[in-house]
């Protein structure tokens, strides 16, 4: 009985513990749990007041990308970390080279971070994308993802947020 009761445990572990690689998110993306940190997401302030003239026009090069399908998956505040953030992600494009952007637009101030996504089997993830609340307006505002890369490039729908 000794015995029996040795090799079930045994077993049961062994299961237990190759049934976490399933459980891994990015399995196929060659990175592990004691890879880095991406770099963390740059804040640009972009006043949406204050028109830019150009002397002339510099013609920009036509570069047929294809429509992404950005999606975001999650947003909201988050008080206790003194943040916006928005989680998104890529439905029809699996691409490690590509840029998300969050933008905030609220009472006539814009703000925007950055953060690099990265492909997960048959989509592209974007990394949680936050800005801080310092210095945005109290109250009702808007958020939307971005995708841009050398291939795509697509926005999201609106998500409201209510800053406190």
């Amino acid at each position: 009985m000794k015995k029996f009761l040795a090799l079930s445990s045994i077993t049961i572990a062994t299961l237990l513990l190759s049934s976490c690689s399933l459980l891994y998110p990015n399995w196929d993306s060659g990175l592990t749990p004691s890879d880095p940190e991406p770099s963390p997401t740059e804040i640009v302030e972009t006043p949406t007041s204050v028109p830019s003239e150009s002397a002339t026009p510099s013609p920009s090069p036509t570069v047929n990308k294809k429509s992404a399908s950005v999606v975001i998956t999650d947003a909201g505040v988050d008080a206790s970390a003194g943040v916006i953030y928005a989680v998104g992600e890529v439905s029809n494009v699996a691409e490690n080279d590509g840029i998300c952007t969050i933008t905030f637009t609220g009472a006539g101030v814009t703000k925007t971070a950055t953060a690099k996504a990265e492909a997960n089997v048959n989509r592209t993830e974007c990394y949680p994308l936050q800005i801080s609340l310092k210095g945005l307006p109290k109250g009702a505002a808007i958020v939307t993802v971005s995708y841009e890369s050398h291939s795509s490039s697509g926005q999201s729908k609106a998500v409201g947020v209510v800053v406190p």
